[in-house]
């Protein structure tokens, strides 16, 4: 079992804990203690997101991480360093959460494809941080923000908003959207900062 602390990433194998920390002696450490995101891949690759430390990938044989962090003189590289999601789909793509928009890991050369809210950009995803991502039956992928739920077209690469209207009350209840997930009768359950809300995609 593994867990995302402020003060390390721990894991518990039934008996005891192992705890691993940054370590600025190490450069295959950890890249920062808080953790705020875990995913285990399909390749059994664990990947850590942290608040101010990028992106890690731990190599459970070497015992080691790799980290993907921000550099603001390479567009390919991941778009903020305080990553709050991640989430692999059908096809084996790592989408990272950031604070600074949604990426995608190419795994061939170690890359990232960013999507990041633009306000002259009505296709633009919705708000720069995103909270939660999922894929559903269809293989869309659809984006929780902190300004509302957006739907990703991968053919335009452009994004759908569904934001709370006041004047609607079939609107979404809240604009923050901490969680995703689509039941087996197609219908999508949204864990926001206002509630529960029970969405009809058709």
């Amino acid at each position: 079992m593994w867990f995302g602390t402020q003060d390390g990433l721990d894991k518990y194998d039934g008996t005891s804990f192992t705890v691993y920390k940054h370590d600025t002696e190490d450069p295959t450490s950890i890249s920062d203690n808080w953790i705020l995101a875990i995913l285990e891949d399909s390749q059994g690759t664990l990947w850590i997101g942290t608040l101010s430390g990028g992106l890690n990938s731990y190599d459970r044989e070497l015992n080691q991480f790799t980290s993907y962090q921000h550099d603001p003189g390479d567009k390919y590289s991941l778009s903020n360093n305080e990553v709050l999601a991640l989430y692999e789909d059908s096809a084996g793509t790592i989408w990272v959460g950031t604070r600074g928009g949604l990426n995608k890991f190419d795994r061939q050369n170690d890359t990232f494809t960013r999507y990041q809210h633009d306000p002259k950009d009505t296709n633009s995803l919705s708000a720069s941080a995103v909270l939660s991502i999922y894929e559903d039956g269809d293989g869309d992928i659809w984006i929780g923000t902190d300004n509302g739920l957006n739907l990703f077209d991968s053919q335009s690469q452009t994004f759908s908003h569904y934001q709370h209207d006041p004047n609607d009350l079939q609107s979404i209840s809240n604009n923050t959207v901490r969680s995703i997930f689509e039941d087996r009768s197609g219908s999508f359950w949204l864990g926001t900062e206002g509630g529960l809300n029970k969405f009809d995609p058709q």
